[in-house]
């Protein structure tokens, strides 16, 4: 391409990223706008619902720690199991120790689905109930 051909087409001109909108007389006025603004009393109440979450979310971790202990409890004492079973793979539970652990892990499942619940409904901007 020669000189002669530059002077005739004139100067690239570059297309400016982003151009959304903007208006040739203002220039890309758009681009300065704070446009997070609006959305920063959302991410607050947003924040709010996540940090009130947190004592259900240590709630349901104790809960978990407590069911993996009780199931620990119950599982570990293989002497005694051999002992009264007088075998090795047959685990032997008195009806206290039974209800025990029903109960912890059904509790620590009710919690766990309960938070889920309560997580996305302060991700979507819900009131969990």
């Amino acid at each position: 391409m020669s000189a002669a051909d530059l002077k005739q087409k004139g100067p690239a001109k570059a297309a400016t990223f982003p151009d959304r909108g903007s208006h040739p007389a203002k220039g890309s006025s758009n681009m300065s706008s704070n446009i997070t603004e609006p959305a920063a009393p959302a991410m607050k109440d947003m924040i709010e619902a996540f940090r009130l979450l947190e004592g259900a979310m240590c709630d349901t971790l104790h809960m978990a720690d407590l069911a993996s202990d009780v199931v620990c409890d119950a599982l570990s004492d293989t002497e005694l199991h051999r002992s009264i079973t007088g075998k090795e793979d047959v685990v032997y539970m008195p009806a206290l120790r039974v209800d025990r652990l029903i109960f912890v892990t059904t509790q620590a499942w009710v919690m766990v689905r309960d938070l889920h619940a309560a997580y996305y409904a302060a991700l979507h901007g819900e009131v969990a109930s």
